[in-house]
């Protein structure tokens, strides 16, 4: 009988901490699933290419990594898909696209206003802002 008895408390004791671990691994299981659902929404902005007449063919949009307080030098070159010139006034070229620039420059505009001069590059970029690369004919002060 005293066996019998140890034997059904060994058994209860055995659901018991079988029972317990399945509880632990599920809530475990569950603290996963919460932490991959949770996706970090990385801020990008997007980065219009006009090829216009020009070079159609290249007219697309690209993303670029955002983050508060990067320059428009830092967008371009972020992209993976902008170079700039060596002093990094320019843009050289865009998915491979280089121009002549006896004839063609890359202009850039801004919400829609073009962003001229030297220091256009350190132009700090906001999160809503509409940037768009587009072609047009070299000003006679850079041939």
């Amino acid at each position: 009988m005293l066996n019998k008895l140890l034997l059904r408390l060994s058994a209860m004791l055995l659901i018991l901490l079988i029972s317990a671990c399945s509880t632990t691994a599920h809530s475990d299981q569950a603290l996963q699933v919460q932490k991959m659902s949770v996706i970090e929404e990385v801020p990008m902005i997007t980065i219009d290419i006009n090829g216009g007449k020009q070079v159609p063919n290249i007219t697309n949009s690209i993303h670029s990594q955002f983050t508060e307080g990067n320059t428009l030098q830092q967008l371009l070159e972020g992209s993976g898909l902008i170079k700039l010139s060596n002093d990094k006034k320019n843009i050289v070229s865009v998915n491979d696209v280089a121009l002549d620039s006896s004839h063609l420059d890359w202009g850039i505009l801004l919400n829609g206003k073009e962003l001229t001069g030297d220091q256009r590059m350190q132009t700090v970029i906001q999160k809503d802002d509409i940037l768009e690369l587009f072609i047009k004919e070299a000003s006679k002060l850079t041939k």
